[in-house]
């Protein structure tokens, strides 16, 4: 598995580590050990053993880890389709 190219690394000012996938809208915040793990793979591969198993499978439900970022796309845009889901955006003035 690797880094789904929708997925996003922050780490704010107090040090708090932080994903989000814009393909699935998921925000998630990490220890900075698994985060420091995941931002050392660079677009490589992530090592499973690195991680509990708990961690591991929650980045792979909500897409922030993936096989293919091409069937994460395309899966998604096809339960968009199906469902009537348009994004909705907010713009402030």
């Amino acid at each position: 598995m690797k880094v789904s190219r929708y997925t996003f690394l922050y780490k704010s000012r107090s040090d708090r580590c932080y994903l989000y996938n814009t393909l699935s809208n998921a925000l998630m915040q990490l220890d900075s050990k698994a985060f420091e793990h995941i931002l050392s793979a660079n677009g490589g591969e992530i090592l499973k053993q690195e991680l509990d198993d708990e961690l591991w499978a929650e980045l792979a439900k909500r897409k922030f880890i993936t096989e293919n970022d091409k069937d994460d796309y395309f899966s998604t845009q096809n339960l968009l389709e199906r469902h009537d889901l348009t994004p909705v955006g907010v713009t402030c003035w």
